[in-house]
């Protein structure tokens, strides 16, 4: 009887087992998908490499994840392919990382945790694949009621080059559970296409697939080719714009065709010296600062502000500096606490003028998201929608052409 227990015990035990290695065998599969790969596909010394044509064909192996029928699916850190918006790529092992990764564990733990977020991140690309096909899983997903899948964990696909992009459209996970997403785009003689990356979300991986007998060139160099760089708020980061495009950030340099970082962290910014000075050791066309939402207190924003301003400017003697104080008073927080922020932003505004500063401008928020429209602007009190972000960016498009317009 004990030894038939035992038998039963153990043969238990074994299929217990089997199970378990199957379901490793299972879950180390799905990792090990060539695209996941990626981020690690490049080295630094080949990140200047830079390839300007070449047939689909003639692609190295190891930058190929994957072939399906007549589609070979490529890394985005092929050289062809352009990348812009991970400003330390070179020298970071995860190259869809927005900030200096050696410095991971001495950042905020917010802004640790979202410098792997997509935001302002582009792959640009020409090709006359006569199909473009797409696939990618997100990592993580932000999940918020007043925020669309869309915009938090969707990309964008926008097909012409300089000013003149149409947007061909926007592809997300189906849900929170099923994370991958996929595009397919039909696609006549040479054309040059923008996938903006996810606002709120990290990516697994992306593969870009084309056609075998097709051609890949690389995409023509930005009209402003030094970056604008934003610093800001969730809003700066992109909540709640409905898709990647339609964010202010994004819809300001598309209108100047300029290549843009993205440096917007939900309720992270809060005018950190180290990350000043992170910021003012790239080049950039112009520098536009929001993160009046993140501040603690008008005490905290009237320690960092000016000094967050006079780091970026010491190193930046001409560019156009933007400040812009919150879009959401009387809502997010008082008119009186509003108006006091407004208050110390301005301040800093006026010292800089005081100092001799000629390109240096101070926006309202209240005046671009007015009373009388504001319930038409924001999805929750403090976030803004497609409208709100678009009035945002027209405020800093007429600062920014009062400068380059000359």
């Amino acid at each position: 009887m004990l030894k038939n227990r035992k038998k039963r015990l153990n043969r238990y035990l074994a299929v217990l087992s089997l199970l378990c290695i199957m379901m490793a065998v299972s879950v180390f599969c799905i990792w090990e998908k060539p695209g996941f790969q990626f981020a690690v596909s490049m080295k630094a010394e080949e990140y200047n490499n830079k390839i300007e044509a070449i047939d689909i064909s003639e692609i190295p192996e190891k930058y190929v994840l994957e072939k399906k029928d007549s589609m070979i699916f490529l890394s985005p850190f092929f050289p062809c392919f352009s990348i812009s918006g991970f400003p330390f790529a070179e020298q970071n092992t995860n190259k869809f990382y927005r900030l200096k990764e050696e410095n991971e564990n001495l950042y905020p733990d917010g802004i640790k945790e979202r410098a792997d977020r997509t935001a302002g991140g582009r792959i640009r690309f020409k090709t006359d694949s006569p199909i473009i096909k797409i696939e990618g899983r997100i990592g993580e997903i932000e999940n918020y009621a007043w925020f669309a899948l869309s915009g938090s964990a969707g990309i964008d696909i926008y097909r012409g080059s300089g000013t003149e992009k149409d947007w061909i459209g926007t592809y997300s996970p189906k849900n929170q559970l099923n994370k991958e997403f996929s595009a397919e785009i039909r696609n006549e003689g040479m054309n040059e296409y923008t996938i903006n990356l996810p606002l709120y979300s990290n990516l697994d991986y992306i593969q870009i697939g084309l056609e075998e007998t097709s051609r890949l060139e690389r995409a023509n160099a930005y009209t402003v080719q030094d970056p604008i760089i934003f610093y800001g708020s969730s809003i700066t980061q992109g909540c709640s714009a409905g898709r990647p495009g339609t964010s202010f950030p994004e819809l300001v340099t598309r209108y100047f065709d300029a290549n843009l970082v993205n440096l917007g962290f939900s309720s992270s910014a809060k005018g950190e010296e180290m990350i000043a000075e992170e910021i003012a050791s790239l080049n950039m066309s112009a520098f536009i600062m929001e993160y009046d939402h993140n501040a603690e207190s008008v005490e905290d924003l009237e320690k960092t502000h000016y000094n967050f301003y006079r780091i970026i400017r010491e190193k930046h003697p001409d560019i156009p500096i933007v400040m812009i104080s919150r879009i959401s008073g009387g809502i997010s927080c008082t008119e009186e606490e509003a108006d006091e922020r407004k208050q110390v932003i301005e301040n800093t505004y006026l010292q800089a003028l005081k100092e001799g500063d000629q390109n240096v401008f101070f926006i309202d928020g209240n005046t671009i998201v007015s009373e009388e429209i504001r319930e038409n602007c924001l999805i929750d009190g403090k976030h803004p929608n497609d409208r709100g972000m678009a009035l945002i960016a027209d405020s800093i498009i007429n600062c920014l052409e009062e400068v380059w317009d000359d």
